[in-house]
Formats: structure tokens, sequence, C-alpha cells
């Protein structure tokens, strides 16, 4: 019963995801004024990522499970009719395009005091000073407990996570579950 629920609500908002973004694609592309030229540049790569994120939400229908020490992703989307490499690969895409997210967003505020404060500075200087830096907090290991943590799929530890996952999302033996997991300490 939780689901299906869980399909159509989260397959709902991914899908006006997508509309919503592609309708702002559409707004962006027909900006001419020399003024937002900083600013264009910025929205096509946060709304590239939004476009990206809602597909990526659609194919995944990602939960999350926080028991203890442990974290468990179980993916109940389009993705459970795939491949277990392709969910493995959607898992590991939807983690990177959530941390991006998180990452990138200081993007809009540095950029706003570049062009206030800096705004003899060349746009090609100010958009390579903004994503030089988030490069490399994506590049630092400030990310990497977050991979490893809940994107690795770990088999042996997804076997002891699916009864929990079966029973809290009310499963028969039937339905095919994907869960991955790990713990938060180990």
């Amino acid at each position: 019963m939780l689901r299906p629920i869980m399909q159509t609500v989260i397959g709902i908002e991914a899908a006006l995801g997508i509309i919503f973004h592609i309708f702002v694609f559409l707004i962006i592309s027909r900006m001419s004024d020399k003024t937002l030229l900083h600013y264009k540049f910025c929205l096509v790569v946060s709304t590239t990522h939004s476009v990206l994120y809602s597909v990526s939400n659609a194919v995944c229908v990602l939960t999350y499970i926080v028991d203890g020490d442990a974290v468990y992703s179980t993916l109940n989307g389009l993705v459970l009719f795939l491949p277990n490499w392709v969910a493995d690969l959607s898992l590991v895409s939807w983690i990177f395009l959530a941390v991006f997210a998180w990452t990138t967003l200081p993007a809009a505020f540095m950029l706003q005091y570049l062009i206030i404060v800096k705004h003899a500075m060349p746009t090609w200087r100010i958009l390579f000073f903004i994503y030089h830096l988030i490069c490399f907090l994506i590049s630092t290991p400030i990310s990497t407990p977050i991979f490893a943590t809940v994107a690795l799929p770990l088999p042996s530890f997804a076997e002891m996570l699916e009864p929990t996952v079966r029973s809290m999302c009310v499963l028969s033996t039937q339905d095919r579950v994907l869960v991955y997991g790990g713990t938060l300490f180990p």
C-alpha cells in the first residue's frame, strides 16, 4: 500500500519538476539583455541540474530509512523493472545530483557579490572563479562519506536490510526490493 503512494506522489513531483524546468529553459533562451549575461550561465547550470535531478527522481523514487546507525536507501520507481547495474548507476547518479545541489548553492550568492563589488571583472573570469571553487568543493573528501555510506551498493548489507524494508513498506515476497545501505559510523 505504501509503495504505490510513494510512486505516485514522487512521480508527480518529478514530472512537474521536469515540465517547470523545461519552461524555465525556454524563458532563459529568450533572454537577450547584456546585463543578464552573468546570470544566464548560472541559470542554465541550475536548470540543467534540476531537470536531471527530476528525471533521476522519476526513475529512482528513492526513500530513506534511518535505523540506529544504518541508512537504508530503497528504490521504488521505474528502476525496479531494469537490471541491477542500472539501479546501481541510477542510485550513484541520484546521490551525486543531491550532493551537487548543496555544493552549487553558494554559486548564486558569489555571483551576485562579484557582480556588485567587482563589476569591471570580465564575465568569463567571474564564472571561472565561481565554478572552479565549486568543482574543488565537490572533489574534496567532505562529500566522500556521503557516497561511501549510502551510494555504494553493498549486497551483503542489503540482504540484511531487505526484511526490514519489506515490513515497513508492506511488500510481499513477490515484490522486487532494491535496497542499499551502510552504517553511518563504520
